[in-house]
């Protein structure tokens, strides 16, 4: 179905995976950390906050940006639950995606009715 299709492809974008393993307190601080290149997918730098990150990849932070204390805060203060499709190690600052998230696993700030949502997109475009 399109619905779990478009909310799979934006919940597996890099800037979110940052975010969700809880290395950015914001998504906005999470796409900072993309764009400036302090974070690496199976060990290669990646900058593009788009990138498509596929189950069996690890998002990490490289090995300064581990002591910048904005990060160091992120991760040891966020009360957030790291999601099911994703494993997390936070002595090595390293997470994998385990699989594709479906939207029942997906943590919404608040009650979306999404096939509205995309029902109201499709026809505004």
């Amino acid at each position: 179905n399109t619905t779990s299709t478009l909310l799979k492809l934006l919940e597996c974008r890099l800037d979110n995976i940052v975010y969700r393993l809880r290395f950015g307190s914001t998504i906005f601080a999470a796409q900072q950390l993309v764009t400036h290149g302090h974070i690496l997918v199976d060990g290669k730098k990646v900058d593009r906050r788009s990138f498509l990150v596929k189950p069996g990849m690890t998002v990490s932070l490289k090995t300064p940006s581990q002591k910048v204390k904005n990060i160091q805060i992120a991760v040891e203060s966020s009360a957030r639950e790291v999601p099911e499709y994703l494993s997390l190690d936070e002595g090595k600052f390293s997470g994998k995606l385990l699989s594709d998230p479906t939207p029942e696993q997906i943590p919404l700030p608040i009650l979306i009715n999404i096939p509205l949502v995309c029902e109201f997109l499709a026809h505004t475009a």
